[in-house]
């Protein structure tokens, strides 16, 4: 995982972890975009659960991270 100076982490109950990350991207590769990525991490094995994106991020290209 690369640094994480901008994303939020929390502790859910059931033991997992949720991050929310806000990344820049460009829409065909023209219009900026901010969007909100969340994921769900197991804590005991690392392995993500969940992650949600907007739909249309397939058209989104380069994070401007």
């Amino acid at each position: 995982m690369s640094e994480c100076s901008e994303c939020e982490i929390e502790l859910k109950e059931d033991g997992s972890y949720e991050m929310t990350i806000e990344r820049k991207y460009r829409i065909l590769g023209i219009f900026p975009k901010k969007i909100t990525e969340v994921s769900e991490v197991d804590s005991e094995t690392g392995e993500i659960i969940i992650l949600e994106r907007p739909w249309w991020r397939f058209l989104a290209f380069g994070s401007e991270e």
